[in-house]
């Protein structure tokens, strides 16, 4: 069956409904929408409480599976234990001043005097690491 001339698409209708009580929403005030709210969900205070509680559960969930997923890739790594890119930037320090002193061809870029900034300082044992000058332990090869 055809529409007669001007009669509007079950679309447009929904639409033109939709648009209305977008617009009703928008001019409501706060006590009206807490007030309609209540009849559906029960006391809008209770009810933000327990959404609150649901989200809260959800991180604390999401936070235990990434510190699980953390300690199985830490079991399943080759060597066991704690790397040398775990030390601490004092310890790392302390492994490349040995290094320098034992390996006398090996030379690092010259920084003036001044030492390796603690963002270098993994990147340059990756460096050692990945030429076999040490492993993954910072024991020298």
């Amino acid at each position: 069956m055809i529409p007669p001339k001007g009669a509007r698409t079950a679309v447009e209708q929904l639409d033109a409904l939709l648009d209305a009580d977008l617009i009703s929403i928008l001019e409501a005030d706060d006590a009206a929408i807490c007030e309609e709210a209540s009849t559906v969900h029960g006391d809008p205070v209770v009810a933000a409480a327990r959404v609150r509680a649901r989200v809260a559960a959800a991180a604390t969930m999401a936070g235990k599976r990434r510190l699980a997923e953390a300690k199985e890739a830490i079991a399943a790594a080759p060597s066991g234990g704690a790397t040398v890119l775990m030390w601490s930037a004092a310890s790392k320090r302390a492994l490349l001043a040995r290094l320098r002193a034992s390996h006398q061809g090996l030379t690092l870029a010259a920084r003036d005097g001044r030492e390796e900034p603690d963002a270098d300082l993994d990147s340059l044992l990756e460096d050692l690491m990945d030429l076999d000058v040490i492993d993954e332990q910072g024991n020298p090869r």
